[in-house]
């Protein structure tokens, strides 16, 4: 069978298979009139099963229950902050807060449902669209969808982009996909999928994780190393290339660190640690700043040295450092005396 015939053949399954049963999507895209209730991340998960799996671990899926901003609110009430951690709709520049599915945070329709109608950054190759789409919404390609939320880090992002071509947010943190906008998971919806052509878009978890993979965003500089067998003196030059403060954001303490490991045979033997910055003191853009680490351990015979930039959250957030940067070289192998 040629494949224009298996095509067509294919299409006709796919629309008995519609009329034999499917249900209409069209409740994800309206709003009850009082907004006490509304679409669920997990039934745009049904169709968009990969996207779903990255939002549900991200950030944005955890805003509402993060155990710091719980904390925060339980101690200050922050009422004020509802319309960013659960926001009805971002797009229009709304931020009110939604009072239905609250512990999804930043949820599917806070980015892409507005008047009624499904926004994204491409256009669709669907056999057909089970709810109103708005293709091709650029808003998606620029930091704007950011801004409406990350508005001090946002103003930073404009004073150092005036004249210059600079990443935008979503190339650091969002990583490049080529995949279908929906996922089949049965017969039926397999078989609508098969209509789909591959798309370059954006992962859904928005992290912090990706910027070792921008290896410009930042330049370290061993310029001092002083080294005898139970301590170490390293001195490291961090050049901050980011378009935004270090660290940035409003809410939550924050803290960039740099941490100095000495290696033997690829085993730790001597680790270090000092402040880069902090919310209080932070690294403005095209920065530099000079940072001396303190090394204790049974040094001899180590034979690597890496350095790493990471940043820290608060305690109470329950959140894990992230690596920002990192960078080894090789040591003269130190003699026992």
């Amino acid at each position: 069978m040629s494949k224009s015939n298996l095509n067509i053949a294919l299409f006709h399954f796919v629309v008995l298979a519609m009329l034999a049963g499917c249900t209409s999507f069209n409740h994800l895209t309206v709003l009850p009139s009082d907004k006490v209730d509304g679409p669920a991340a997990s039934e745009c998960g049904s169709c968009h099963i990969v996207q779903f799996g990255e939002w549900a671990g991200s950030v944005h899926g955890q805003a509402f229950v993060n155990p710091g901003f719980q904390a925060e609110i339980a101690a200050e009430g922050g009422d004020e902050c509802l319309g960013c951690h659960v926001p009805l709709e971002v797009r229009g520049g709304d931020t009110m807060p939604r009072s239905f599915h609250r512990n999804e945070g930043v949820t599917c329709i806070s980015c892409h449902l507005s008047q009624g109608t499904m926004h994204g950054p491409h256009a669709s190759s669907a056999l057909f669209q089970p709810h109103p789409v708005q293709e091709a919404d650029r808003f998606y390609l620029t930091v704007d969808v950011c801004a409406v939320c990350h508005g001090e880090t946002y103003d930073e992002y404009q004073a150092v982009q005036a004249g210059r071509d600079v990443a935008t947010c979503q190339e650091c943190h969002a990583a490049e996909r080529r995949r279908t906008a929906s996922q089949g998971s049965n017969i039926f919806s397999n078989a609508l999928v098969a209509f789909e052509d591959d798309v370059d878009t954006r992962s859904h978890d928005i992290s912090l994780d990706a910027m070792p993979h921008h290896p410009a965003a930042f330049r370290l500089a061993v310029l001092g190393l002083r080294v005898d067998e139970n301590r170490a003196t390293v001195e490291v030059e961090v050049n901050h290339r980011l378009p935004h403060n270090l660290p940035t954001g409003t809410f939550g303490a924050k803290s960039i660190r740099l941490e100095v490991c000495f290696l033997r045979d690829g085993l730790t033997v001597g680790t270090g640690g000092a402040l880069v910055c902090d919310e209080q003191q932070a690294l403005m853009p095209g920065n530099m700043k000079m940072v001396t680490v303190d090394v204790k351990g049974v040094l001899t015979g180590a034979d690597t040295l890496e350095v790493r930039v990471e940043r820290h959250a608060s305690p109470e957030s329950k959140r894990p450092e992230i690596l920002l940067a990192a960078t080894s070289l090789p040591l003269p192998t130190m003699r026992p005396r």
